[in-house]
């Protein structure tokens, strides 16, 4: 018999997540994503999707601004992994509404544009001759 409390697990830990801004591991969200009903409604499987977008932007940042000779090959995986959440996560989503794809689509690009702006906004705190380079081509 499916419970209430697990649906109420899984989205208390998915508000938690979103709201920490950190990466989170996609080995403990598949376990927890294991747990839960089967039946979920389309608006929790929504912040479902919405967190497992962030996610994918998040350790997509973390990847393509690490070091190019040692790059963060943990990153990468979670970054795949992630995808792959957000995918069937997605997918059970349009299922239910199927109008909702493209709209998943792009939420999903700007949600990883917003991370790799903010990761680039970041890395170039440390460099400022790259801050005023990127000021001034954003005008050109």
């Amino acid at each position: 018999m499916e419970s209430s409390s697990d649906a109420t697990t899984l989205l208390e830990r998915t508000e938690a997540i979103s709201k920490g801004g950190k990466g989170v591991s996609s080995d403990d969200f598949r376990d927890l994503l294991r747990q839960a009903p089967k039946s979920i409604s389309p608006s929790d499987m929504n912040k479902v999707v919405t967190t497992a977008s962030e996610q994918v932007g998040y350790w997509e940042a973390e990847y393509l601004f690490s070091p190019a000779d040692i790059p963060n090959d943990a990153a990468a995986a979670e970054s795949a992994a992630w995808k792959s959440i957000w995918s069937a996560c997605a997918e059970s989503l349009t299922k239910l509404a199927p109008e909702l794809r493209e709209k998943l689509d792009e939420q999903q690009q700007t949600v990883a544009f917003h991370h790799h702006l903010c990761r680039r906004i970041e890395y170039n705190k440390a460099r400022p001759f790259a801050r005023i380079a990127s000021w001034i081509f954003s005008y050109v």
